[in-house]
């Protein structure tokens, strides 16, 4: 797996562009790193090109996973939709898990009741 690092200098604006590596294709799939630094309030920006990318927009809700070593930032659909995929198998397509969980509730009560 070979990085390719494309921190380039512009010396017609004077300036050290946005570092970027591709870390190539890691568990099918592919990565890139910007290098940023963490700013006042610890807020990081977010390169416009990899907004467009993901499709995320200002006021976009997101959800931060943290890892043992990273901290991961997902569009919150995707994790909801993620966690509906997951759990889909777990009751048939007509059946309503809040009524069964409330119809759990209700007889549990009632068990309560008699003692």
């Amino acid at each position: 797996m070979e990085a390719t690092n494309l921190l380039t200098k512009s010396s017609e604006r004077g300036r050290v562009e946005r570092g970027c590596h591709s870390l190539g294709n890691v568990s099918g799939i592919m990565h890139r790193v910007i290098h940023t630094k963490l700013g006042e309030g610890r807020r990081v920006a977010i390169p416009s090109e990899m907004c467009h990318e993901l499709g995320l927009e200002p006021g976009t809700p997101v959800v931060l996973e943290s890892t043992d070593t990273a901290i991961v930032l997902r569009p919150l659909d995707e994790v909801v939709r993620e966690v509906q995929d997951y759990f889909a198998d777990a009751a048939s397509p007509e059946t309503l898990l809040s009524e069964e969980l409330s119809r759990d509730r209700r007889a549990e009560a009632a068990r309560d009741k008699r003692g």
